[in-house]
């Protein structure tokens, strides 16, 4: 199916960062971890008749589902300010939360201009309440190409209004634990098939009505050539070398397998008369009209493959999600060289992923060329490229 180049819009509302530091031993990989929430729509789903012929006490919203198990002792709420699961609400807080609230508000008798006391009635209702903030941990190895993403925690989020009924802001409300929350969130879907936290994160991930899965994923990401720095020529006999001058090295010496573009299962292997043709420039005949004599003439057009001169990749990434558990796992299968074929009888030129490689492959290579060029990793790249933001990762033991 076709999917759009994942962009996630994430709501940095808690964001922890840590890397665990790899020891001595080189088949030990640092792991990256960082915690995300992101806010999704639940919409007020209709009330049909297999609804209610399913379950005639079913609730109409995820939030009295959930404040149902709260009070019944089944679940355990969380102050809205505590991700980390430590301040426990009381079932007595979760009630007054809930409750319709009055208040007290002076106001002018439009007749006699004098102040008065009235008593105004706030009242709750839970169908308002259709955002939800998803609490996530992602972790990345960069050895491996894999990231994990998991759901440790849900909290509803309702609008906060004015007595003007005019919009303050939003709030979150409660958390709960995502893996005590399941069975809540299970019975609430079963009556709303339409509605499931499932398809909605998954949809998230790549902005779009996404639902087969495994779902196969080319990102393009951008390694602009680093500063040219005295560490980088100590290190480095050939310091004008690109990444891709040293794949293409590499394929040429028929060290590394290259598949087709279309390939993403990377079952059959190009030959190299194949690799060899889609490596050089190629030349095509025209014919045009001479604007002078009006008469036609043959012109020979050249249109270029450049690879060497692209800092682009693609990322070609297999995504897995387990709805029962939370879990998303995301192996990263192949890296694509990023051609940019320039015409000259154009005025741009357009860049597109060929030659897939598979990422098990190319690691060697790419973790001696990143030894030369430490502030500018493929891995780090990839983890960017997440949240679209750059994050720099602190080592810690």
């Amino acid at each position: 199916m076709p999917l759009k180049y994942l962009s996630l819009s994430l709501a940095f509302a808690t964001i922890a960062l840590t890397v665990v530091k790899a020891q001595a031993q080189t088949n030990t990989a640092a792991v990256w971890k960082k915690t995300v929430t992101r806010t999704i729509d639940i919409p007020e789903p209709e009330d049909d008749k297999k609804h209610h012929l399913q379950d005639v006490n079913a609730y109409n919203t995820l939030l009295e589902a959930l404040v149902s198990s709260i009070n019944a002792g089944k679940l355990t709420a969380y102050h809205n300010n505590d991700n980390m699961f430590s301040a426990k609400l009381s079932i007595q807080d979760i009630n007054k939360m809930t409750a319709d609230k009055m208040d007290t508000q002076l106001v002018v008798d439009p007749v006699t201009k004098e102040e008065m006391s009235v008593i105004r009635v706030i009242v709750f209702n839970p169908g308002f309440v259709h955002k939800y903030r998803i609490q996530e941990d992602w972790t990345f190895n960069p050895i491996t190409g894999k990231t994990g993403i998991k759901i440790t925690g849900i909290a509803p989020v309702r609008n906060v209004y004015g007595y003007d009924a005019g919009l303050r802001g939003v709030q979150t409300m409660f958390w709960v634990k995502y893996n005590e929350a399941v069975p809540v969130i299970n019975k609430y879907e079963h009556n709303h098939p339409e509605n499931t936290i499932a398809n909605l994160v998954w949809q998230d991930y790549f902005m779009t009505d996404a639902h087969a899965q495994p779902a196969y994923v080319m990102r393009i990401i951008d390694m602009s050539q680093p500063e040219d720095t005295i560490q980088h020529h100590l290190h480095n006999a050939f310091p004008d070398s690109t990444l891709t001058e040293v794949i293409i090295a590499g394929i040429k010496t028929g060290k590394l397998p290259v598949y087709s573009r279309h390939d993403y299962k990377l079952q059959k292997r190009l030959s190299m008369g194949v690799i060899n043709n889609l490596l050089v420039a190629k030349t095509d005949t025209q014919l045009i009209i001479d604007p002078i004599n009006n008469t036609e003439k043959s012109v020979v057009r050249a249109t270029e493959t450049d690879f060497d001169q692209s800092h682009k990749y693609g990322i070609l990434e297999k995504w897995d999600f387990d709805a029962a558990t939370g879990k998303t796992n995301i192996q990263i299968i192949a890296l694509a060289l990023v051609a940019q074929v320039l015409d000259d009888g154009a005025a741009s030129s357009a860049e597109q992923p060929a030659l897939l490689l598979r990422y098990e492959d190319i690691k060697k290579i790419t973790a001696r060329y990143e030894q030369y060029n430490p502030a500018s990793t493929l891995a780090q790249h990839i983890w960017n490229s997440y949240f679209h933001t750059d994050i720099k990762p602190s080592v810690v033991k």
